[in-house]
């Protein structure tokens, strides 16, 4: 039957442990306390367990979160590179994301942020229509010619599709109005009589405005 001791020092001599109440700690300054497992067996804290300092795993050892099992038998596992140039350190965003579908990413120290990836939405146009970032449309002329408004506060890299879907912008115009800002430089809106024109409109700021980029 083992020994319980719960104040003392234990066993005595080199390597002393202090044991007090519930806090284990080394006797020696500065001297490390290793836990040790025989053969095959595991380490295991029953309740939640608070580490004050920096957790360290060893030779490419995983950090693994288990499933909610009684055994975990499941798990996924954080696991460093098997070589590293440097050391680093990856800090997790201060709170949850605030929208769906957002992504992870990383400045050049590690530090983390949500961000949600620009997509674009498209649809089939046969009026007039005002135009927003990220928008693909498919222009229908086959009545009329028509006009697209641009934003007129755009940000610097909103993005714009457009397509001649009936292959008629030649019979009937296809306009997009510039609303205040420059296109291809120039302060005029833009004219398309190509049949089966398509096209990006990318923003690159009021010293140029929007800038084509075909597709």
């Amino acid at each position: 039957m083992g020994r319980r001791v719960t104040v003392g020092i234990f066993p005595g001599g080199v390597g002393q442990l202090s044991i007090d109440q519930n806090t284990v700690s080394t006797v020696d300054p500065n001297a490390s306390l290793t836990l040790t497992a025989n053969g095959t067996g595991t380490i295991i804290a029953q309740q939640s367990t608070s580490i004050n300092g920096d957790l360290t795993i060893a030779n490419q050892g995983d950090l693994r979160l288990s499933e909610q099992t009684a055994n975990g038998v499941n798990y996924v596992a954080l696991q460093a590179a098997a070589t590293m140039a440097t050391n680093y350190t990856i800090t997790l965003p201060s709170a949850v994301a605030i929208a769906a579908n957002s992504v992870l990413q990383s400045n050049t120290n590690g530090e983390t942020s949500w961000d949600v990836p620009k997509t674009f939405t498209y649809s089939t146009v046969a009026t007039s229509f005002d135009a927003v970032a990220y928008g693909g449309y498919f222009v229908n002329t086959t009545s009329a010619g028509l006009t697209a408004t641009l934003p007129s506060s755009p940000t610097v890299g909103d993005t714009i599709r457009f397509f001649d879907v009936a292959k008629t912008f030649d019979t009937n115009t296809f306009t997009v109005g510039r609303n205040g800002q420059l296109i291809q430089g120039d302060a005029a809106d833009m004219t398309v009589t190509s049949e089966s024109a398509a096209f990006e409109l990318v923003y690159s700021g009021a010293t140029f405005g929007w800038r084509i980029f075909s597709i």
